[in-house]
């Protein structure tokens, strides 16, 4: 008869290290993995690891599976709340992972996943989310000193003032909708955005970067063309902006996970 185990933070560990390393199980090693986990005698870690490793493998609707049966759990605490967030944005469902994260944020006092969701606000585009989470943040002085971070609260801070002259905050978040509707559609992983506005045109310029190493420029190109004819079936296409998906190499980026960019440009005037 088999004996529960009583700690599952190896098993989580394990799962980490394949997802840091962008590994997946071998057959042998999955169905070994399956048949620990069934050893474990909490029902929400075991249904999370579980969900987690079918993840790994690529296998969506198990894995989503798995995780709404922990939380349903009345025993599924934060920390399950928070990796069922991380999982939705494993797979690329932005728009659900999203709605998730600010549903779980209001009452949260976790600053990791607060720090996290902070850059998430920023390149949903949306205003009012960013602050509230900034100044949650600030107001625990646990907001996160990193250059992403700083970058974010820019952003933050420039989308502000734009919502303020010309593109309203939910003409933002729409913009962001048509986006995220696109990326989603095409299985495009976003790695972050840049924001650029020329303040003498009162132009702005949104661009969601994708890795690179993961998607080619025909996708690239693909799920540009999904964009344009998501922003034109929203009515967004006579705003004053230009939105895009660009790619970047995360290898010229060491340590970033996430890039944030804000900027404002000024014409320069020809004589």
């Amino acid at each position: 008869m088999t004996q529960p185990v009583s700690k599952a933070s190896g098993y989580f560990d394990l799962i980490c290290n394949y997802i840091t390393n962008k590994q997946k199980f071998n057959d042998l090693e999955f169905r070994r993995f399956l048949f620990d986990v069934e050893k474990v005698d909490s029902f929400v870690s075991k249904n999370e690891l579980t969900g987690f490793a079918h993840a790994i493998q690529g296998n969506k609707e198990e894995a989503l599976s798995c995780y709404k049966n922990a939380l349903a759990s009345s025993l599924a605490g934060f920390n399950t709340k928070g990796n069922y967030y991380i999982l939705l944005k494993y797979f690329g469902l932005h728009r659900e992972a999203y709605e998730y994260g600010k549903t779980i944020s209001y009452n949260c006092s976790d600053h990791v996943f607060l720090n996290d969701f902070f850059l998430e606000n920023v390149i949903a585009l949306d205003v009012e989310c960013a602050e509230r989470t900034f100044e949650k943040l600030r107001g625990m002085n646990k907001l996160d000193q990193k250059e992403v971070t700083m970058e974010a609260s820019k952003e933050m801070d420039l989308m502000k003032r734009v919502s303020e002259h010309f593109i309203n905050k939910d003409q933002l978040l729409m913009i962001s909708d048509a986006a995220l509707k696109a990326a989603e559609e095409h299985h495009c992983k976003l790695i972050g955005n840049r924001i650029t506005h020329n303040k003498e045109s009162n132009h702005l310029s949104v661009s969601y970067v994708l890795d690179c190493e993961e998607h080619t420029s025909d996708e690239a190109f693909d799920v540009n063309m999904s964009l344009i004819d998501n922003l034109i079936r929203m009515n967004l296409d006579t705003l004053p902006a230009v939105v895009q998906f660009v790619r970047l190499s995360r290898s010229q980026m060491p340590e970033k996970e996430v890039i944030l960019k804000a900027e404002e440009e000024t014409n320069v005037s020809q004589s």
